[in-house]
């Protein structure tokens, strides 16, 4: 209840109220955001709108069902789900942003790298000169984990930026895209090839985690050291390519729903 005090006594120019939940589930359950929770988990967001790699808080700039709308569904479904998983990137923002905290328009760097530029015009926060606003009734709304600003409008990042997080690299894009790369990325780490991917330049046909999971019984039983030769194959073969085109700074991933074997690997 102390806390519930707080907010409405300090902030109540600005913070509707407090949601004792995650930003994850508050889109998932308040009224207004269809298309935006579509999204978290078509690219597997929610994880991480639930419970932040570092532990720290997100504030999310949430383009409502509208901003949706005005962006078009042809321009969506133009997007791979990579592209749709960094075009939510530069909406979160880490840290608490509120509108009673900014004096001043100040830039903010965001998940994906680059930075929005935030601001108070005629009361309510502006972002990017005016690119996207909240609304005077419906912002600074505190979660478990952070902080929700609806917006009219989605961003779109610098026309430099090929809606790619181009300075990390391969196995870094495996890091951060842990609801789909674990496996990958503990098989190349305990075979101790991830050095290798972190420099030079490289296109990876990259298993999910649920190509994985087809062998986990046979060939890929934690028994067998085969991670080494597995990981040689360089052919799709018979495996289709799921997500194209994942950008990193030192080459480009493809998602695969099978595990490549090569020819002389022996099958159980």
């Amino acid at each position: 209840m102390q806390l519930y005090v707080f907010c409405l006594v300090l902030l109540a120019s600005s913070v509707n109220c407090y949601e004792d939940k995650p930003i994850a589930e508050y889109i998932q359950t308040s009224d207004g955001f269809i298309f935006l929770r579509n999204l978290i988990q078509q690219v597997n967001m929610t994880d991480l709108l639930t419970k932040p790699q570092d532990g720290g808080a997100i504030t999310i700039l949430a383009p409502t069902d509208i901003a949706f709308a005005l962006l078009g569904q042809d321009t969506l479904n133009s997007l791979s789900n990579s592209q749709l998983r960094r075009l939510l990137y530069y909406h979160l923002v880490p840290g608490f942003v509120l509108k009673s905290a900014i004096q001043k328009p100040e830039n903010k760097t965001t998940y994906l790298g680059e930075d929005v530029l935030l601001g108070v015009v005629n009361d309510i926060l502006s972002v990017n000169n005016g690119a996207a606003n909240t609304t005077a009734s419906n912002m600074d709304i505190i979660v478990s984990n952070g902080v929700v600003q609806p917006i009219n409008r989605v961003l779109m990042p610098p026309p430099h930026v090929n809606v790619a997080p181009n300075s990390i690299n391969i196995i870094q894009v495996f890091l951060m895209d842990d609801t789909r790369f674990k496996d990958i990325f503990l098989s190349l780490f305990f075979a101790n090839l991830t050095d290798i991917l972190e420099t030079g330049t490289y296109t990876v046909f990259a298993p999910t985690d649920a190509a994985f999971a087809k062998h986990k019984d046979s060939i890929l039983d934690p028994t067998r050291p085969n991670a080494p030769n597995v990981f040689r194959a360089v052919s799709v073969n018979q495996a289709n390519v799921v997500d194209a085109n994942i950008f990193a700074s030192n080459g480009v991933i493809h998602a695969i729903d099978d595990v490549l074997f090569p020819a002389d690997l022996a099958q159980p």
